[in-house]
């Protein structure tokens, strides 16, 4: 349980949760392992990727337009 309280000023402070612990931390100046990709990555941030590159999403090839026929040709007014 948390118990909270207020400052100075109206600000609300709260006591660390018990039992819990700090979020494991990486270390700082990595960046983004995609090539040309240069996104500074958080030190919370426990893969070698930014998000955009992380997921693939934005990098996926669309599937392939079926085959058809070219548009039919329009005859020409004399």
């Amino acid at each position: 349980m948390v118990t909270r309280h207020t400052g100075d000023g109206g600000s609300l402070f709260g006591d660390r949760m018990t039992n819990s612990s700090a979020p494991k931390a990486y270390a700082t100046g990595r960046r983004c392992r995609e090539g040309g990709c240069s996104v500074p990555l958080s030190r919370y941030n426990s893969t070698d990727w930014c998000a955009r590159h992380e997921s693939g999403f934005f990098f996926r090839k669309p599937p392939p337009l079926p085959e058809t026929d070219p548009a039919p040709s329009l005859p020409v007014a004399s």
